[in-house]
């Protein structure tokens, strides 16, 4: 049986579709067991991606989270891809297969194939967990941990993420100044928008809307935290 490497430099060589097919063939079982693990197992710590200004300034560059820094504002806990429902588990896969298909072309033919696959396979995570990804964290409940807790507990845990949904919902009215709350639901609408152009739609300067933004977080993720915290009580 021809290994993958053996295909792969026939691929460099000849761009043929064919053999490109019969190299996912051959990845298929590795790739999707990468793709369950990082889709249906896998948590990830919410400052990895998000981290607060006080700890991205601070000396102890290794620390993803100031733990007992007074400063500290990042978001404690952890998010997992299908519990917290932010995506497809094709999505993932769907990931996993575009990144091969890089590294298949950056591949240096000199070297072990296996090597380089599986070294960059482990620290593999999808493409699409940006910062600006997390932020959209911001407006959702995330686990809380710890990841024992949360399996033994699945569905008593999912009927408490329901409550604090409806409670979150209700909530923000109260929690929002107007102002806010209209920056909020132009959000909603379009995340993509630029603090120049909300303002430009409700008549405040970048620096008003940069301000309010600020205070959007803080007050939605206090009010996250404390919902979450209750409901564990």
């Amino acid at each position: 049986m021809t290994n993958a490497e053996d295909l792969i430099k026939q691929y460099k060589q000849s761009k043929n579709k064919k053999t490109l097919d019969d190299i996912f063939i051959l990845l298929k079982p590795v790739v999707m067991t990468k793709a369950k693990y990082v889709y249906y197992k896998k948590f990830y710590p919410f400052s990895l991606y998000n981290r607060c200004y006080n700890c991205r300034q601070c000396n102890a560059k290794n620390a993803l989270i100031c733990e007992d820094c007074e400063k500290c504002t990042c978001v404690k806990g952890t998010f997992n891809l299908k519990r917290n429902n932010l995506c497809e588990y094709s999505d993932v896969e769907n990931d996993l297969y575009l990144d091969i298909l890089r590294m298949i072309e950056t591949y240096d033919t000199t070297k072990s194939w296996n090597t380089y696959f599986y070294a960059s396979l482990w620290n593999w995570q999808p493409t699409f967990l940006t910062k600006e990804f997390l932020n959209s964290l911001l407006t959702q409940p995330i686990t809380h941990h710890n990841e024992e807790k949360i399996s033994t507990q699945q569905n008593e845990n999912d009927n408490k993420t329901t409550e604090v949904m409806k409670d979150f919902k209700k909530a923000v009215t109260k929690v929002l100044t107007k102002r806010e709350l209209q920056i909020y639901h132009i959000l909603l609408q379009d995340n993509r928008l630029k603090e120049v152009e909300i303002a430009e739609k409700i008549g405040l300067t970048q620096q008003a809307v940069s301000l309010a933004l600020k205070n959007i977080r803080k007050k939605l993720v206090k009010f996250q935290n404390d919902s979450i915290l209750t409901s564990e009580a």
